[in-house]
C-alpha cells in the first residue's frame, strides 16, 4: 500500500506506474491523478501539441529523411558515422 500525495488516497502498488528512478520503483502519484494531470496539460496546451504533432507527421511522411533522424532514435553503433 502507498499513499498518493495528490489525492491522499491509500492505494495498492498496482495503481501506481513504474518508475525505475524512484527508490520505491513506482511514481509518486497514482495513475488516476497522473492521468488527470496529463489531461489538464493537454487541454491547456492543445494547439501547441497539435502543431508539434503535425510538424512531426510532415517530417516523417515527407521526402526529407533528415526529419526522421530528428524525431527518431539517435544513431548509434559501430557503423553510425557511415550512415550520417
Amino acid at each position: 500500500m502507498k499513499v498518493c500525495p495528490r489525492c491522499g488516497a491509500e492505494r495498492e502498488l498496482e495503481e501506481f506506474a513504474r518508475d525505475a528512478s524512484k527508490a520505491s520503483g513506482f511514481k509518486s502519484f497514482c495513475k488516476a491523478c497522473d492521468n488527470e494531470k496529463s489531461r489538464r496539460y493537454y487541454e491547456a496546451n492543445r494547439e501547441r501539441k497539435l502543431a508539434k504533432m503535425a510538424e512531426r507527421r510532415e517530417a516523417l511522411r515527407g521526402g526529407d529523411h533528415r526529419g526522421r533522424r530528428r524525431f527518431g532514435r539517435p544513431r548509434s553503433g559501430p557503423h553510425a558515422a557511415a550512415r550520417t
